[in-house]
């Protein structure tokens, strides 16, 4: 009788071990799902911007408004510098930022 409950036990570590292998695995597919989907994500953000500057180079956007949007949408500290390099702690209203150097977006008339 003991060799039964020795057999039963070694079962139920087995299948403890066998059932900690398939949640490793869960989370490595859930890992691999997630940074797919992040780089899918910086993607399209990377296209969009892309297409956004492309409309303001072709004077389909204005260069202001494309300003206004992007200070009223950047709120990092090191992303608001790529945009406005002179900035010192003050709005877009109060300071004209430059124009990215290698941006090339023309001012539109």
């Amino acid at each position: 009788m003991d060799k039964t409950l020795a057999q039963i036990q070694e079962k139920i570590a087995h299948q403890q071990q066998k059932l900690e292998q398939l949640r490793a695995q869960k989370k490595a597919i859930e890992a691999r799902r997630a940074a797919d989907d992040r780089k899918i994500d910086s993607r399209k953000k990377i296209l969009a911007g892309a297409v956004f500057l492309k409309a303001v180079e072709m004077g389909k956007i204005s260069t202001d408004d494309f300003l206004i949007l992007m200070d009223n949408g950047l709120t990092r500290e090191s992303d608001r510098r790529l945009f406005f390099p002179e900035e010192d702690q003050q709005t877009f209203e109060t300071t004209q930022p430059a124009l990215p150097a290698s941006g090339g977006l023309k001012k539109i008339p």
